[in-house]
């Protein structure tokens, strides 16, 4: 990639993985014999300690990112998950007409499931729009982000949400409801909430990666929609559990406006740890190993946006990424 390229923030940048005989400046193996494969817990383990160090070709503290595109993708994301918040928990308001009666059960749940579509074709471009630290944990987990650069995105999130949800209650009449807050059902135990916050979580970004995933890339033209329909879907769904929130910021806004702090550590431990499982899991049992691709001689571009093709053999596999 040209040194004027670097700072920009693409939806797929291509990313070579070499064979370990080709990265180590040996003779590519002969066409059609598959190079051996690192154990996973090896390539885990490296890609762990890759994440606190600085990028081999941009020198960014910040990866693939500059600090200059960072600060870009701050904003994209502390305005994105604002807006979830503002106009996602509008959908909860009730009162504006006199009564006490609470909007139909629908309402919510579509209103916070196109209103993450429409976030995501705001800001997805620029960020991904993650809007939430369990996409965020998968992005590392699978590579696309640092430790530096996920610090960044954290920050932009809690900060975007208690500012969004601020703003509605600023411009919600005091006599109005507007509340917002996710609390497990009182019959529920905190086991039972934890397993549904964590297992909504682990289809969320099951999501993710089957979109990310480069067999699928000719499939991700309506992916704003994919989210909001599961949004909607799970809310509807999980919601009378404990509020779906799969989302720690989504939960701590609310709370620390409201002072509302029920059994608050379930929504931290629930989607962190579901996002965890289910990134971990994708790759050990549905990703592709690099001499598996190679041998496919397939196309494996990668993106939301992605699109091209790439010739991969046995000594060099070509693989794309978010940004």
């Amino acid at each position: 990639m040209p040194n004027g390229e670097l700072g920009k923030m693409t939806p797929d940048i291509t990313v070579i993985h070499c064979a370990p005989d080709v990265a180590n400046g040996k003779t590519p193996p002969p066409m059609g014999e598959k190079t051996p494969v690192e154990p996973c817990c090896l390539a885990a383990v490296k890609g762990v300690m890759a994440a606190f160090r600085r990028h081999p070709e941009t020198g960014s503290v910040f990866g693939k990112l500059s600090a200059r595109r960072m600060l870009v993708v701050f904003c994209a994301e502390l305005l994105g998950t604002a807006l979830l918040m503002f106009v996602g928990c509008m959908g909860g308001v009730y009162g504006l007409d006199g009564t006490s009666q609470k909007p139909p059960g629908l309402q919510g749940p579509l209103v916070f499931g196109m209103t993450v579509a429409t976030v995501i074709q705001i800001v997805g471009h620029i960020s991904v729009a993650h809007l939430n630290p369990s996409v965020t944990l998968c992005a590392v987990l699978r590579g696309d982000l640092n430790v530096a650069a996920a610090l960044v995105y954290l920050v932009a999130e809690g900060v975007g949400a208690v500012l969004g949800f601020g703003l509605l209650l600023v411009a919600t009449p005091a006599s109005v409801v507007c509340e917002c807050t996710t609390v497990p059902a009182a019959p529920l135990t905190p086991l039972q909430a934890l397993l549904v916050e964590a297992v909504a979580t682990a289809v969320l970004v099951l999501l993710c990666m089957g979109l990310w995933d480069g067999r699928n890339s000719r499939n991700t033209d309506s992916s704003p929609l994919k989210f909001g329909f599961y949004i909607t879907i799970i809310s509807l769904a999980a919601g009378p559990y404990t509020g779906a929130s799969m989302n720690p910021v989504r939960t701590l806004a609310p709370a620390l406006w409201k002072n509302v702090w029920t059994d608050h550590w379930i929504y931290w431990v629930g989607p962190l740890s579901g996002s965890a499982v289910a990134t971990l899991l994708y790759q050990l049992v549905f990703e592709e190993r690099p001499s598996e691709v190679a041998s496919k001689n397939s196309d494996n571009s990668v993106g939301c946006c992605a699109g091209g093709s790439t010739e991969a053999d046995d000594s060099v596999v070509t693989e794309s990424h978010r940004f």
